[in-house]
């Protein structure tokens, strides 16, 4: 008995395109009669009426398996004889053509339904809330939650933000100091650290400078900033990005610091700042 067919994975199988013919839809109690003698080589049957059959799929003339690819109101064409391991046969007019399902309706639903255990894979595993269907190995499966494997890299696996949430404050230090607000924790799975923060400030002296940088874990200062007042009242939008790389799987914490110069005043104008901290896998 020949093997069934199918296109998946590389394509969806149609059943009412019939493609593979297998797939082919089927009528019951479809039923006519031949009107004109037939060789057993003859590729179009002439029968009283193809209505009740569908399109495309299979007759049974006799004992032998007929397939057809098309059909007019009184012919089946494109036929091929002796499908599915019958053999051809001449018939006369008047005798029964029958759409039945044959082997090969069963044998390529079958290979379809393999296809489709294949590209799924297996284990023991059943869908609950949060979890997707992902692959294990080669050949297996399960229903899990997404892990770090089966992100690309570059891709934003996790972020936090903080805001502003207080009003105006200030520091008069001319060493670094944390920002208020500006602190974010994030436990993290191994990656790098993608940090970008930015908000308004302003000095209320002339000639003064203020620095600004991002820290992660206490340690040193990085991407600094720096600007330099030569007015009275300047507000300045500072922005700062760095990308810590290297990150270890563990607790950490990235602040934005600042510091001024020349024992002035230098304030975070009213709630205007923000610090985001995205993880990126390597």
């Amino acid at each position: 008995m020949p093997a069934g067919t199918t296109n998946f994975p590389g394509a969806v199988d149609s059943h009412t395109g019939g493609d593979p013919l297998g797939f082919a839809q089927v009528n019951n109690l479809a039923a006519t009669l031949t009107t004109t003698s037939h060789t057993n080589s003859v590729t179009t049957i002439t029968v009283a009426s193809t209505s009740a059959f569908e399109s495309r799929g299979y007759i049974k003339i006799k004992r032998e398996i007929i397939s057809y690819t098309g059909k007019t109101a009184t012919t089946f064409t494109g036929c091929t004889r002796a499908a599915d391991g019958t053999s051809a046969a001449a018939y006369l007019a008047g005798t029964v053509v029958e759409q039945v399902v044959v082997a090969a309706n069963h044998n390529d639903l079958a290979a379809g339904l393999v296809a489709v255990e294949t590209k799924v894979g297996t284990g023991s595993s059943t869908p609950t809330a949060s979890k997707v269907l992902g692959a294990d190995g080669t050949g297996t499966s399960s229903w899990r939650q997404v892990a770090t494997g089966d992100i690309a890299a570059g891709a934003v696996t996790q972020r936090s933000i903080a805001v502003g949430s207080s009003v105006g404050p200030t520091t008069t230090s001319a060493s670094y100091g944390d920002i208020t607000d500006m602190s974010v924790t994030m436990t993290t799975a191994g990656g790098d650290l993608l940090v970008i923060m930015t908000g308004t400030f302003t000095v209320a002296a002339s000639s003064t400078a203020a620095g600004f940088a991002l820290s992660l874990d206490g340690a040193a200062e990085v991407a600094p900033a720096l600007f330099q007042n030569d007015n009275a009242v300047t507000y300045s939008v500072v922005t700062l990005m760095h990308l810590f790389t290297g990150v270890s799987a563990a607790s950490h914490t990235v602040k934005g610091r600042w510091y001024v110069n020349g024992g002035a005043t230098l304030t975070a104008y009213n709630r205007y700042r923000s610090l985001l901290v995205m993880e990126v896998k390597r």
